[in-house]
């Protein structure tokens, strides 16, 4: 059985993340598709030899760092 992906919504400004979207900062909260519970972009990134990289899921950085144009590693 496929899970439905997750919606949530991510200030441009402070990346504070909603379920909802709504105004902060003054600028509408962007949408991002969190993946289905328990898929790859839920977990932690890991270094090619296993050891974390951080606690955000996947999903957060791409969206939130990738997107201002900084590194994940």
């Amino acid at each position: 059985m496929e899970h439905a992906h997750r919606i949530v919504y991510v200030c441009p400004v402070c990346l504070l993340v909603s379920d909802r979207q709504e105004m902060h900062h003054d600028q509408l909260m962007s949408e991002c598709d969190a993946g289905a519970p328990g898929d790859e972009r839920s977990k932690p990134i890991l270094s090619p030899d296993g050891e974390l990289v951080t606690h955000a899921p996947r999903w957060w950085v791409e969206r939130c760092f990738l997107q201002h144009g900084k590194s994940k590693a």
